[in-house]
Formats: C-alpha cells, sequence, structure tokens
C-alpha cells in the first residue's frame, strides 16, 4: 500500500561517462568499484544526515532533511574526488549530482512523486563534476552559505512550463 506522503529532499547522483569505462573493467574489479562508490557515498551522505534511499544503475537516490544539507553533501562528494583522483586525468571518476525538493510517497519499495521525475530529467542536462537545483531546493537553500546560480530555463518531458534550473557554484 501507498504510504503517505511527506516533503522530502531528494540527491540523485550519476557516474558520468561511466559505460566506456566500465566495459573495460573485469566483473569483480567493476563490482569492487561500484561498493566503494555506495560507501563512499553513504559516508559522505551521513556526515550531513542523508542516507542512500536506493541505487539506480551506478547512481544513487539519496534523501535528506534539508536542501542545505545535501548541497554540502554533494559539494564535499565533489571535492573528495577531485582531491582523491589528481594524476588521473581524463580516467577519473566524475559524477553528476542532481538535487530535488517536493512530495514523495513509498509505494511497494518504489518511490512516487515528481521530485524523482524532474530530479531524473534533469541529470539528463548535467554535466559531469556539476551539481544542478530545481526551483523548489534553491527556494529552500541557505543562500549566505551555498552560492548557486541560473543555468538556464529548460523544458523538460512530462512537465508543462519551462523550469529554470541552478548550478551550485563551486571553489
Amino acid at each position: 500500500k501507498m504510504n503517505p506522503l511527506r516533503t522530502t529532499v531528494v540527491m540523485k547522483t550519476d557516474i558520468s561517462g561511466s559505460t566506456s569505462r566500465f566495459r573495460e573493467l573485469l566483473a569483480a574489479d567493476l563490482q569492487a568499484l561500484l561498493s566503494e562508490h555506495r560507501d563512499f557515498l553513504g559516508r559522505h551522505a551521513a556526515e550531513h544526515d542523508g542516507s542512500i534511499l536506493k541505487g539506480a544503475g551506478d547512481g544513487y537516490w539519496l534523501e535528506f532533511p534539508s536542501v542545505t544539507s545535501a548541497a554540502k553533501a554533494a559539494i564535499a562528494m565533489q571535492e573528495a574526488l577531485r582531491l582523491s583522483q589528481l594524476n588521473r586525468g581524463d580516467d577519473r571518476l566524475a559524477i553528476r549530482i542532481v538535487i530535488a525538493l517536493g512530495d514523495i510517497a513509498v509505494l511497494d519499495d518504489d518511490f512516487v512523486g515528481d521530485a524523482f521525475a524532474l530530479a531524473a530529467r534533469v541529470e539528463a542536462v548535467t554535466p559531469a563534476d556539476e551539481i544542478y537545483l530545481t526551483t523548489a531546493a534553491r527556494l529552500a537553500i541557505i543562500s549566505a552559505e551555498i552560492q548557486t546560480a541560473l543555468v538556464e530555463n529548460f523544458v523538460f518531458k512530462g512537465f508543462a512550463e519551462r523550469m529554470p534550473i541552478y548550478r551550485i557554484e563551486q571553489r
């Protein structure tokens, strides 16, 4: 049965350019890399009171108590990935991150709500190493702590009007 709706902050991560890279790995190495990546995301999320909701291919859905904490976790994830791979050049692991805010419900272990649909659409236009926010998420953020900039207004399949999407300004 459908659990009650709750307003929540959802984060969607995705390893960018992964398909070609993963094809070159042996199954055991791929398993190890993905498991290590899951631990990495889970650890950074937990430091900001977030948790992994579920896996999605080589990405994850996570949940946070606030947009600001999700943004801080996302920035920490991006910084840690950059710093741990300074000598890797183009071979490095890069992720794209989307943060959305909306009403969700859990239905038979699956998640229902526009925030998921919108985050998935925004992910498709998010470049590697970037963190994009939906308008609702941007309005909820503590702007003194997290700087954002408008990317542009996008038209997304399944959503009637053009939507402004924002990016987090990272150092």
